[in-house]
């Protein structure tokens, strides 16, 4: 696993949102286009999209969506990963065009088995399992499972309730190549500014350890 990790802040729904991100070295933005309280539509993402930091890549969220779909999507927003929470299989993960996150929710221990069933995704994201739901929820997993499940060959992207106030406890424990944080930057369902700025605050002192 790198010794170093980027950071994803999901669920961008307005340009007060963009505009804030884009003060501080966010690596991903994800846009969601699933239903969730953070969806938006392709009109809407194609109006972030060129506001949005030039080195920044912009993840686009589906949950079983058709190919069409997402391709239409790829095309008109100009994305570049593509992050799928729904029951896709590793054949259609081999027709997108562009990189591949597949999210994996994690139950329990022996929810990690998942990964074998995608050899062909770029990127394998490890969010806890709330039923009725497919992220965002603000609850988090055992990171030690991760830990005993061993070396995983694609990247890995770690979710499910990140916030600051957890983020360098986490860190003390693994260390994956993203991480993704939502709701734990959120205020209302918006991101919050004094929640992201303690957030890279914290980040800044975690990564001179690392450098």
């Amino acid at each position: 696993m790198a010794k170093t990790f980027e950071v994803k802040i999901c669920g961008i729904k307005t340009q007060e949102e963009v505009t804030l991100v884009n003060k501080y070295p966010v690596n991903y933005v994800g846009l969601i286009f699933a239903p969730s309280k953070r969806q938006i539509t392709l009109e809407k993402g194609k109006e972030l999209r060129p506001l949005i930091r030039k080195d920044i890549k912009v993840v686009g969220v589906f949950v079983d969506a058709t190919y069409e779909e997402i391709h239409k999507v790829i095309m008109e927003c100009d994305l570049d990963v593509v992050q799928l929470h729904g029951k896709e299989t590793n054949d259609e993960i081999l027709k997108m065009p562009i990189e591949v996150w597949k999210s994996i929710p994690i139950e329990n221990k022996n929810s990690l088995l998942q990964i074998k069933a995608y050899p062909d995704c770029d990127g394998v994201l490890l969010d806890t399992y709330y039923k009725g739901a497919t992220g965002g929820t603000g609850k988090s997993f055992n990171h030690q499972w991760v830990k005993e499940y061993g070396a995983i060959s694609q990247k890995l992207i770690l979710a499910g309730g990140l916030s600051p106030n957890n983020v360098l406890s986490v860190l003390d424990n693994i260390i994956p190549d993203v991480l993704d944080f939502n709701s734990g930057l959120e205020t209302n369902l918006m991101k919050d500014p004094l929640k992201v700025e303690k957030l890279f605050v914290k980040l800044v002192k975690v990564s001179k350890l690392y450098s």
